[in-house]
């Protein structure tokens, strides 16, 4: 009751700013979505943009390096991963021109 009187009066003293409004529940959302603090490889937690940028670049720079991996090894993955085959209708929809409605 209290959080929906206090909406009430935000909404009301904000009515006619919807710029000041706009930019108080984005400041809102970017503060939700907002990394406090990671944890390195040895464990420690970090809070230091830099150190935390460090950590990303690290992360990132493992996961996507290049590594030669065999066509074998994908087939066997496909292959275990029961993915479903397209027949041949569904294929021609898919290909089609994007109309209007959609």
């Amino acid at each position: 009751l209290r959080a929906l009187k206090f909406v009430k009066q935000n909404y009301f003293e904000n009515a006619n700013k919807p710029g000041r409004w706009l930019a108080y529940r984005l400041r809102k959302e970017k503060e939700k979505r907002w990394i406090q603090q990671l944890q390195d490889k040895e464990g420690k937690i970090q809070n230091d943009m830099e150190n935390k940028k460090e950590i990303v670049l690290e992360y990132f720079g493992e996961l996507y390096k290049q590594e030669n991996v065999s066509k074998d090894r994908i087939l066997q993955y496909l292959e275990e991963e029961n993915i479903p085959i397209l027949t041949e209708e569904e294929r021609e929809r898919l290909n089609e021109e994007i109309t209007i409605e959609e």
